[in-house]
C-alpha cells in the first residue's frame, strides 16, 4: 500500500456554518494487519481544509531520491520494496544496506551494511519535500 501512496477525496465545505468557520483538520490514515487490533503496517497524515479535493502523498520518491543521491550506498537500484512490522524498506544486496520508512514515527532509517548501525536520518516530511513529493489537490 505504501508503494503507491495513500489518497482520498473530500467534499468541498462551506467556509463557515452556524457552528463557526470550517477549520483545517489533520487526517491520519493508519493500516493495521488483520484489523484494528493488529500490528501497525502503514501510516501517513495530511491536512484537509474547506476546499476539499483529492489529497494524499507517495513515500516511494524518498527511496528513489536516496538511490540517485548515494548510488554507492544504495546499490543496485530498485530492489523490491518489502514490509516488516512497521517498516517499509528496501534491501540493497550489493552493499547489504537497508533503507526504510517507519510507519510508527514517520522517520527514515538507514541500516549500514558494513557496521550494522541503524541511523535515523530524519522525519519523512522533510525527505518528501526534498523528493518533491507534495500533497495532491
Amino acid at each position: 500500500m505504501l508503494r503507491d501512496g495513500l489518497y482520498s477525496s473530500f467534499d468541498r465545505l462551506p467556509a463557515g456554518t452556524s457552528l463557526g468557520a470550517a477549520l483545517p483538520r489533520r487526517v491520519q490514515v493508519s493500516v493495521f494487519e488483520g484489523g484494528p487490533t493488529g500490528a501497525l503496517k502503514a501510516s501517513i497524515s495530511f491536512m484537509v481544509d474547506a476546499s476539499g479535493g483529492g489529497l494524499g502523498c507517495e513515500v516511494e520518491p524518498v527511496l528513489l531520491l536516496a538511490e540517485r543521491t548515494y548510488p554507492g550506498v544504495f546499490a543496485p537500484r530498485l530492489p523490491p520494496a518489502q514490509t516488516l512490522y512497521t517498516f517499509y524498506y528496501r534491501h540493497y544486496a550489493q552493499t547489504n544496506a537497508y533503507l526504510g520508512i517507519s510507519a510508527r514515527d514517520q522517520d527514515v532509517h538507514v541500516l549500514d551494511g558494513v557496521t550494522g548501525a541503524i541511523t535515523n536520518v530524519g522525519a519523512l516530511p522533510n525527505w518528501l519535500a526534498l523528493a518533491n513529493c507534495q500533497l495532491k489537490r
